[in-house]
């Protein structure tokens, strides 16, 4: 059963037996080749996680239309698998799905690991190869001070190849933020980006 897999699965990573793990996260691929819930689904997906598979997980996840009500739970785990998969395109269709595609809402999202939602899209763009994009997001957020100054701080260094001239002007904003603020120490580190 699930539970015994997973003490398995734990067992097989702590002793590092990477063929034991294998074997294991195959058998949780098998577990539930027609799941009828969300519960079964998202059980499953955990363990292939935990086992190291998150890529499987997104493949059990497949495998169930959730409801309305199911829908964030699900787009969730969806992201969090293609996170830990490093899936960037995956992932960022599923942050941009939990919001139905209005991004700005996803500066109210608190993903899992305290990660900000929008902060957590651009991250996924950019490290898909869609700097511009990444770009886009950032400047999307409403926060001020230090929050907002670290946005446009990051905006600013992936637009950097692209145009100098409005990278500096987006670090010259990061900066009035920042003093705003008092924070000098995020001042330092603006500066020396510039």
């Amino acid at each position: 059963d699930l539970a015994s897999l997973q003490q398995a699965c734990l067992t097989a990573w702590q002793q590092g037996e990477t063929l034991q793990q294998k074997v294991l996260r195959n058998r949780l691929l098998e577990l539930h080749p027609h799941p009828n819930s969300l519960e079964i689904v998202m059980a499953n997906a955990r363990m292939l996680m935990v086992c190291g598979a998150p890529e499987s997980a997104f493949q059990v996840l497949s495998r169930y239309g959730p409801n309305r009500e199911e829908r964030r739970d699900w787009l969730l785990l969806r992201w969090e698998a293609a996170a830990a998969a490093l899936d960037h395109p995956r992932a960022a269709l599923a942050l941009r799905r939990l919001v139905d595609g209005d991004i700005l809402a996803l500066e109210q999202e608190q993903l899992p690991g305290h990660r900000n939602g929008l902060d957590q899209l651009a991250y996924h763009e950019a490290a898909a190869g869609h700097p511009l994009d990444a770009v886009a997001v950032l400047l999307l957020g409403r926060a001020g001070g230090r929050v907002g100054a670290e946005r446009l701080g990051r905006a600013a260094e992936l637009l950097a190849t692209e145009d100098q001239e409005q990278a500096d002007q987006l670090l010259e904003q990061a900066l009035d933020l920042v003093a705003d603020s008092n924070a000098w120490g995020q001042a330092i580190e603006l500066l020396q980006l510039q």
